[in-house]
């Protein structure tokens, strides 16, 4: 895991706002709104994703809104990784992964309260709800688990 801020508890510290906009609302709200359309899009141009990224920070003040540096997409067909800026903030997402369904995976940086520590945790949003789905997750276990649910 990457070395990132954290509270005296060891805890990761609150999400930024744009950051945690950009992949628990946007992205969510783009894929549930017509199943497959977003990783589509993105499929066509996966520079859309800077774009969908700015409009995500669009009405927050100026010193909230994150650079996309990292920021880009990766067309695995039929699905679309997506790499975000580096997080830092619980619940923030290394990356996401978009297909032809409304489910949306994540890989989520979090507290595991049984351990008591930092971990990344594997997350899904369906149906407007978001659950996490275990901890100790990495890219290879989202990008199996999206080969699984989406697979080409």
């Amino acid at each position: 895991m990457t070395d990132t801020a954290t509270e005296p508890t060891g805890r990761p510290p609150e999400p930024r706002p744009h950051h945690y906009a950009f992949a628990h609302r946007v992205l969510p709200a783009l894929a549930g709104h017509e199943p497959g359309r977003a990783a589509q899009a993105l499929t066509a141009d996966p520079l859309l994703v800077l774009r969908w990224w700015r409009r995500a920070g669009e009405d927050l003040l100026p010193d909230l809104r994150l650079p996309e540096a990292g920021l880009v997409a990766e067309v695995r067909r039929p699905w679309v990784l997506v790499r975000l800026p580096e997080p830092v903030g619980a619940t923030e997402c290394r990356a996401v992964a978009l297909g032809p369904t409304a489910t949306v995976l994540t890989l989520e940086l979090s507290w595991d309260v049984v351990a008591r520590r930092r971990d990344w945790a594997l997350g899904a949003w369906a149906d407007q709800r978001h659950s996490l789905l275990g901890f100790g997750a990495s890219e290879e276990l989202l990008v199996a688990r999206a080969d699984e649910t989406w697979p080409a």
